[in-house]
């Protein structure tokens, strides 16, 4: 398309095409997924390739295509393509938010972002209020009571999550453009993520808490003892002593139950395939993450988000 279509436009459209308005919200999604081109680049590229393919520069005539060859909206099998489209994108925005969840929870600001940049992208174009301020308001919102929700389950008290949330309404309401609320809901999530952080290793030394943190960070890395040992600036033996010592178990088993855990949540919260959990949370095969997951829960993962899933 040459230019972005305005609301109106997109009211003319259905109206040519005799499409219900209720489908307005996702008319304009699939057209603010369509990349710009204008007319005359698009000639000039299309002559580039014919120059390139036929080794010669001819210039052809350029023929008006009616576009008035859809089925009707009462084919059901258009009708079907259209719901499995929509709720492709529903499930992969669900997908996206548990991810987020399960990032602040764990207080993995890197992957929490991460997440956070990629909802931003699936959520071009949707709208649930009337102005562009107000649906980004209402996004930064969201943001703030997810991260809320995810940070009650590490144990931070409830005095402190309100203080944090209010301190974040009360500047998403005084917020006057889009630029500093998406400034806001990056800054959101870095906070509850260290709060989560925080929380989870107070009980431990300082140089424990860093090699965990460490960890938490890189679940889906290569992890070895030495590594670790050399990000906290310790002997690795003294780490591993330390290790056993505060937390009662081996570093390598500490992985392990750590991303079984962290896959766990992943398995309950989204529609993620086992192997995509298996590979999220670090394991290189999905037979060995099944193996690992029914010794720490007595069931395989199939059999634990068949009784335990939240979303799917």
């Amino acid at each position: 398309i040459e230019k972005r279509p305005n609301e109106r436009r997109c009211y003319e459209i259905m109206k040519e095409l005799n499409i219900d308005y209720g489908q307005f919200s996702i008319l304009k999604q699939y057209l603010l997924k369509i990349p710009l081109c204008h007319k005359l680049k698009a000639q000039k590229m299309c002559r580039l390739a014919i120059q390139f393919l036929k080794k010669r520069n001819n210039i052809y005539d350029i023929v008006k295509i009616d576009f008035h060859f859809h089925v009707k909206k009462e084919n059901i099998a258009s009708n079907q393509v259209q719901m499995d489209y929509t709720l492709e994108d529903i499930e992969y925005r669900y997908k996206l938010e548990n991810q987020l969840l399960t990032a602040v929870e764990y207080g993995n600001v890197d992957e929490a972002i991460a997440t956070f940049h990629k909802m931003s992208v699936s959520l071009v174009g949707l709208s649930r209020v009337k102005d562009d301020l107000s649906n980004e308001r209402y996004k930064a919102y969201l943001i703030n009571t997810l991260c809320r929700k995810a940070i009650e389950k590490v144990g931070v008290g409830l005095l402190q999550i309100d203080e944090i949330s209010t301190s974040f309404a009360s500047r998403i309401d005084q917020a006057k453009d889009i630029v500093t609320l998406d400034e806001l809901m990056a800054s959101t999530i870095i906070a509850y993520s260290k709060l989560a952080m925080k929380a989870k290793f107070n009980d431990f030394s300082p140089k424990l808490s860093k090699a965990i943190q460490y960890i938490e960070r890189n679940l889906n890395s290569v992890l070895t003892l030495n590594k670790l040992a050399e990000h906290v600036e310790l002997a690795p033996s003294y780490l591993s002593r330390i290790f056993n010592q505060e937390l009662h178990k081996s570093i390598s088993q500490y992985i392990t139950e750590l991303r079984i855990e962290k896959g766990r949540d992943l398995l309950v919260r989204t529609n993620m395939t086992i192997a995509e959990v298996a590979c999220y949370v670090g394991f290189r095969e999905q037979s060995y993450f099944s193996q690992c997951f029914k010794k720490q829960y007595g069931k395989s993962p199939l059999k634990f988000r068949t009784e335990h899933k939240v979303f799917y």
